[in-house]
């Protein structure tokens, strides 16, 4: 047998790009000196997922002549430009069959390293070392490099699907993060960009009872969810049968609100509506109060009673449904001397009755009323 001669050249080899696009077919690396007949391409369909490969190509020559038989060869990614550094990985392929010089191999490498920096690859058949050439993307997986803008119109879809299909791990469709300490750094950021409609910078849903539209956690102590509106809602919780929105904070605050915290009279739980007002038969006022009920004027007013103690006050909305709590309020020693009645809390119009319990005569002075 023949010695084998030592390699000399490698006259072309070319990488494909990652295969994050679906290729119908990749072209065979050529020579000037022996171009090659462009061949059609059978039908391709798809039967699952892309392996995590990429393809590579080229053609081989030793002494001038083309290759025909099988190769020993290693391909080592870098990044660096000259490939002089610690190869990030080597993948060894053996007998890798060349037919009149061309080759074609797929490399399964980790895409770990494939997050936007650049890759050098080195080639290296039996014992010689060919080339060290950048790795360059198919145009449209630039689309995905970091800082990339993804845009288009897209009627009724998304621009980005993101859907992960197991069913049996603690899996994401979408993970964001940031590293940054900065003020106002953002592991996830959503805007709608429309002045009118109800449009949603962020929106989840959840398809089982038990699941979650959004969850988000610090576990520095800080704030899982910071909203901010500059007129509509910060934050839209929906739900047809569960809870809508739910806060946990073991040792620290659930919910912090900055501004108005408002309920639809219908709903339980929160204060609708809240007073310090005067009452009795002369010189009633209402001191200070909110009113997040939705009447038609929005504000609360309140008149004189028939008598001492006596007032009504008009909630401008229908409250006989809600629950009411009012208190007497006073300072000194016999506070606990006196009581409220709450009269005929019917429609809009509750009346209330401010009395000392000793006589049961009435007395002006100052109740706190809730409306539930």
């Amino acid at each position: 047998m023949a010695k084998q001669k030592p390699w000399h050249s490698l006259i072309q080899a070319i990488t494909s790009a990652l295969l994050l696009t679906a290729l119908v077919g990749l072209a065979a690396a050529q020579s000037p000196e022996t171009p090659l007949k462009a061949v059609e391409q059978p039908q391709v369909s798809i039967d699952g997922l892309m392996p995590s490969a990429i393809s590579y190509q080229g053609l081989l020559r030793e002494n001038g002549q083309p290759v025909t038989g099988n190769r020993d060869m290693v391909f080592s990614l870098y990044t660096d430009s000259d490939c002089s550094g610690t190869a990030e990985q080597s993948i060894t392929k053996n007998n890798v069959p060349a037919d009149k010089g061309l080759f074609s191999v797929s490399l399964d490498v980790n895409f770990a390293h494939f997050n936007g920096q650049g890759l050098w690859l080195k080639v290296r058949v039996g014992s010689s070392n060919l080339g060290c050439e950048e790795i360059l993307p198919v145009p449209y997986a630039l689309s995905l490099r970091p800082d990339a803008d993804v845009f288009g119109e897209v009627q009724g879809k998304s621009v980005i699907f993101a859907r992960n299909t197991d069913t049996t791990h603690l899996s994401s469709g979408l993970h964001g993060w940031t590293d940054s300490s900065y003020d106002g750094a953002k592991g996830a950021w959503g805007t709608a960009a429309a002045t009118s409609g109800e449009t949603m910078g962020v929106y989840g849903e959840a398809l089982s009872p038990a699941g979650y539209g959004g969850y988000f956690e610090n576990h520095a102590g800080g704030t899982g969810v910071y909203a901010k509106s500059g007129g509509g809602y910060g934050v839209h919780a929906y739900s047809e049968t569960g809870t809508a929105l739910a806060a946990e904070a073991p040792g620290g605050t659930a919910i912090q609100a900055i501004g108005d915290v408002q309920q639809t009279l219908a709903g339980d739980g929160l204060v609708k509506a809240a007073a310090l007002i005067d009452c009795g038969n002369s010189g009633s006022a209402i001191h200070r109060y909110f009113n997040n009920l939705e009447g038609s004027g929005g504000g609360m007013a309140i008149r004189n009673g028939p008598g001492a103690g006596a007032c009504s006050v008009n909630f401008n909305t229908n409250v006989s449904t809600r629950f009411i709590v009012a208190t007497p309020t006073m300072t000194g020693s016999n506070a606990q001397d006196l009581g409220v009645v709450v009269r005929n809390p019917s429609s809009t119009v509750v009346e209330f009755f401010r009395f000392d319990t000793s006589s049961g005569n009435g007395s002006n002075g100052d109740i706190s009323v809730l409306i539930y």
